[in-house]
């Protein structure tokens, strides 16, 4: 029922992906870190790797439910699918 209501990002285990501009990238509904650095963040979602690559990142906020990227974002990818905890 709820389902219906609401998109799957609040009913489920989406990840819901905030970009704003080329400065910021936030990552709701993550299920890890997978790699930090100054070039490249990436973390695991339900359906698979969320990367974002760019210069001068900074993993500005991170939480269980929720993290935020800042730095020139360059590029936003997605790859596989289930990406859940191994």
């Amino acid at each position: 029922m709820l389902e219906s209501i609401f998109p799957s990002e609040v009913t489920g285990n989406a990840a819901r992906i905030t970009v704003t501009g080329t400065q910021s990238v936030q990552v709701e509904q993550h299920r890890g870190l997978v790699c930090y650095r100054a070039e490249e963040a990436a973390f695991r979602t339900a359906d698979g790797m969320v990367r974002i690559t760019g210069q001068q990142l900074d993993l500005r906020a991170y939480t269980a439910e929720e993290a935020m990227v800042t730095g020139v974002i360059e590029c936003l990818s997605f790859s596989g699918n289930g990406g859940g905890r191994p």
